[in-house]
């Protein structure tokens, strides 16, 4: 099966982060191994989950000169801060001038 742009763009992401491992694990600052699992859904979106917590979904975007969005997946307390594999995933998305991300509380 062939991976859409979208799936292809999205594994990128993540392509200087990579442990030479199989999968995506990724070493954080703290020294601990994050494992990154992605997955196309049905309706073309891309589902990010580290360490099998859901943290999001990347959806097509043309608008505004925006390859795609990330939208944050919401959790109770996020408000009160952002846990680690969080802050990674929003600062490569705020590290990329093709994706818009959109926090998951205001």
């Amino acid at each position: 099966m062939k991976k859409s742009e979208l799936l292809q763009f999205v594994e990128s992401l993540f392509e200087t982060s990579k442990e030479p491992v199989p999968g995506i694990h990724i070493k954080m600052g703290d020294g601990s191994m994050c494992n990154v699992s992605i997955e196309e859904e049905i309706n073309g979106n891309v589902t990010i989950k580290m360490n099998n917590v859901k943290m999001g979904h990347f959806e097509k975007m043309t608008q505004r000169g925006y390859k795609c969005r990330f939208m944050q997946q919401y959790r109770p307390k996020i408000r009160l801060g952002l846990t680690n594999d969080e802050l990674f995933m929003m600062n490569i998305c705020k590290g990329n001038p093709y994706i818009l991300f959109n926090k998951a509380y205001n």
